[in-house]
């Protein structure tokens, strides 16, 4: 389990591709956040695509509470693969740096 809650928001994202990108194929880790980690998933999707299955487990606005489980579905994507260099210094990028 990664539970985001207690991670600095701007080490959130990179935590979180840290944990998947460590996965094999077939295994999985659940993400906790207090909110839907929509921004998550759509940087998974440029930047992991075809590698991952992301499956909601629960989701509640009035609890505060989601929970992600997060599944490698394929090797091969190298970590790095679609992310921009800025991103990867740590610095953020209007477009892709928001973090949830």
């Amino acid at each position: 389990m990664l539970d985001v809650r207690r991670i600095p928001k701007s080490r959130r994202h990179a935590t979180a591709f840290a944990r998947f990108d460590a996965l094999r194929s077939g295994e999985s880790f659940v993400l906790v956040n207090c909110h839907d980690p929509i921004r998550l998933r759509e940087e998974f999707a440029r930047c992991r695509p075809g590698a991952y299955a992301w499956r909601y487990l629960e989701g509640s606005q009035s609890q505060r509470l989601w929970r992600i489980r997060i599944t490698r579905i394929a090797e091969g994507v190298p970590f790095g693969a679609g992310i921009p260099m800025t991103d990867l210094s740590g610095s953020t990028r209007a477009d892709s740096g928001a973090v949830d």
